[in-house]
């Protein structure tokens, strides 16, 4: 009997239960209404330190982090454990969160092992036209590029400032579902080409 895919959501806004989470959320029941494991980690949660840029860890030793005493270490683990990733954070001033950047800086210590054969997904909800989510798109593809991930794809919602706001868009919240559906769907896709086991 195969194992359920496991897809867990990684939320960078520093607001809970905002527009960021709320859309995570319905990408991971879309996921789970297929037969998927879902977590969630909301980064708010957790000290997450800056990258000190001692390099430490670079380019041998990546385990050995000099932020060992922050909850990074947890976080890593739980994202070794997953098939897929669902990032999602607001655009704040063209980019992601700093919470959500400071996370992302820490990718610098991974193994292979917390990264090779996952997928990854992202929601990017923001208060203005979808071009603003641009940069912030582009750094998690080139991201996700560099360390050899393969991102699957994303759901950009714009005009959404205020929690209140979702509520105004349904469509979002159905095209997250979807979203979230199709996941694990698109993992074995890749599984059965050979790119993620």
């Amino acid at each position: 009997m195969n194992q359920p895919i496991r897809v867990l959501g990684i939320v960078g806004s520093p607001r809970r239960g905002g527009n960021t989470e709320r859309l995570v959320d319905d990408v991971l029941r879309g996921s789970q209404s297929v037969g998927a494991e879902i977590g969630k980690i909301a980064l708010s949660d957790h000290r997450v330190e800056s990258c000190l840029g001692c390099l430490t860890c670079y380019p041998e030793g990546r385990d050995r982090c000099a932020n060992h005493d922050d909850a990074m270490a947890a976080i890593t683990q739980r994202m070794k454990e997953a098939d897929v990733w669902v990032l999602g954070t607001p655009v704040y001033c063209y980019g992601p969160t700093g919470l959500f950047k400071t996370f992302l800086d820490r990718w610098i210590c991974f193994l292979p092992e917390v990264y090779e054969n996952t997928a990854v997904a992202s929601v990017i909800p923001l208060n203005r036209a979808t071009l603003r989510a641009e940069p912030t798109l582009t750094m998690l593809k080139t991201t996700c590029q560099s360390f050899g991930l393969h991102y699957l794809a994303g759901l950009v919602a714009p005009d959404l400032l205020h929690v209140a706001d979702l509520d105004r868009h349904p469509e979002y919240r159905v095209q997250a579902a979807e979203l979230g559906r199709l996941l694990p769907v698109g993992i074995t896709s890749l599984s059965s080409i050979g790119g993620v086991s």
